[in-house]
């Protein structure tokens, strides 16, 4: 015996009026893990000119990302002199200074948003304080990704 189209059509109406079938509850999902990430300002030798004999340091940030153990080195700038580490000020991450013959480079790198920055300012001896600030490089972050920084102790 095959129901009619009048017994579906009634069953139908009946199912509407009760609010329908009963449904699963929904289903929420779980916020993601933000992804952790390690940065780290390098300091590589990068050889001493033969004609004036200045050493010269090449400045780089990386970015250590978990997720994949991929690393990305990002050259900042080669700069004339040794380079040091110094304390973070002002909510910088990890600083750094270099020097040579009077004058040098101060280097911050700083969180911003979704970005890590590299902040650069030209310093010398002639100068009552360093000249401002000017962002050297700029990397983009995974949304909301945990920083862990890489970087000596440099507390005195």
């Amino acid at each position: 015996m095959r129901p009619s189209l009048n017994s579906a059509l009634g069953l139908a109406a009946f199912l509407v009026g009760c609010g329908g079938a009963p449904t699963a509850p929904p289903v929420t999902a779980e916020p993601a893990t933000p992804e952790r990430v390690a940065v780290a300002l390098r300091f590589e030798d990068a050889g001493t000119d033969p004609t004036t004999d200045v050493p010269h340091t090449r400045v780089m940030l990386a970015v250590i990302r978990e997720s994949d153990g991929r690393t990305e080195t990002h050259e900042v700038r080669v700069v004339n002199g040794p380079c040091s580490f110094t304390a973070p000020t002002g909510g910088a991450l990890t600083a750094g200074s270099c020097w040579w013959a009077g004058s040098g480079d101060n280097f911050e790198v700083v969180r911003e948003g979704d970005e890590v920055l590299v902040r650069l300012a030209e310093v010398a001896e002639e100068l009552d304080a360093p000249l401002p600030s000017v962002t050297a490089l700029r990397v983009p972050l995974p949304a909301s990704a945990q920083l862990q920084v890489v970087a000596p102790d440099t507390a005195q």
